[in-house]
């Protein structure tokens, strides 16, 4: 079993909990302990054969879009309550397909848009993501308008903040300055 974590504080403790219970076949567990670390995984290991489990606490229904899209065996959002790890690596184990986490509404941005979301929300310039794109300058200021009027946001900070689900964290700090 391959455990992926930034942190090996976090990686130790998951091996920790998984050691009673191992999973019955190899698989890949990535622990999405800080923003968009998962997705960074996903990516990664996409052309893995073993089947690929993720847990993240991120609840940004668009972050959500895109970790499905990359074709995870199971993804469970979590929140303060333990988790049971041996639980959900045994049903990845087994075949068991899963989504365990808040209903997803039906994505509003296009395949394109989320892209870019997706690149922006990482740390891309319009210009990096049109290189990458194959597209002019002025179709990724489109596409990244497009996306601001969809997700409800004024800018391409708060894009990446609300791709991370951490937007609302920092309208409150905002109101409390």
């Amino acid at each position: 079993m391959r455990i992926y974590a930034d942190t090996s504080a976090t990686r130790a403790r998951v091996a920790a909990l998984l050691a009673a219970r191992p999973p019955a076949r190899p698989l890949t567990l990535i622990v999405d302990d800080r923003p968009g670390y998962a997705l960074a995984q996903l990516i990664a290991v996409a052309r893995s054969s073993a089947p690929t489990l993720v847990v993240t606490a991120n609840r940004s229904p668009f972050y959500l879009h895109d970790l499905l899209g990359f074709g995870p065996q199971g993804l469970a959002v979590v929140g303060r309550e333990p988790v049971d790890f041996a639980d959900l690596a045994q049903r990845v184990a087994r075949g068991e397909t899963f989504y365990e986490g808040p209903p997803l509404p039906p994505d509003p941005l296009t395949e394109r848009e989320r892209t870019v979301l997706r690149l922006l929300a990482t740390g891309h310039t319009n210009a990096a993501i049109a290189r990458r794109l194959g597209l002019s300058g002025g179709r990724v200021s489109n596409l990244v308008m497009s996306v601001r009027e969809k997700v409800g946001v004024e800018n391409r900070v708060q894009l990446a903040l609300a791709y991370f689900d951490l937007l609302s964290l920092w309208q409150e700090m905002l109101a409390g300055a």
